[in-house]
């Protein structure tokens, strides 16, 4: 049942071809650091986490997605597995949010919170803050979407 909710949530967004790019940085101050660079189409995201040891790829899905205050904020979730753990002492699956706060409709601030929710002994998280950029968006469209 989980399975087929899922699709019909990712299926049925509107389709959006924009491509984002996006570059953030941990924002805990704590001994680690992790930064973020990912490539998003749609509602798949991959990228690269760089953090003390090891580096990580990841990939994913953001199907869960919530645009408020007329499209200013986009709220979004899903799951990501990467290459290692991230952070270094996690776990290398985990569920993330995002919010994405719009300056234009190429720029965004945008923050992560990245966690396994508590499904291992341990759930220590990931929480960045950083920009990311729309590289191509279908304008053409009435009522494109940031």
């Amino acid at each position: 049942m989980f399975g087929v909710c899922f699709l019909v949530m990712c299926l049925g967004q509107s389709p959006q071809m924009s491509e984002r790019l996006a570059f953030s940085h941990d924002i805990r101050g704590e001994t680690r650091t992790e930064r973020i660079f990912s490539y998003e189409r749609r509602w798949v995201i991959a990228g690269i986490v760089q953090q003390a040891s090891p580096d990580a790829a990841f990939a994913g899905a953001l199907p869960l997605r919530l645009n408020v205050f007329n499209g200013l904020v986009t709220l979004d979730g899903g799951v990501i597995v990467a290459t290692a753990n991230v952070p270094g002492t996690g776990t290398w699956a985990n569920f993330t949010a995002r919010a994405q706060f719009h300056l234009s409709k190429r720029f965004a601030v945008t923050y992560w919170h990245w966690s396994n929710g508590s499904l291992g002994t341990r759930n220590p998280g990931v929480d960045v803050l950083g920009a990311s950029v729309r590289l191509r968006a279908d304008t053409t469209r009435a009522g494109a979407t940031r």
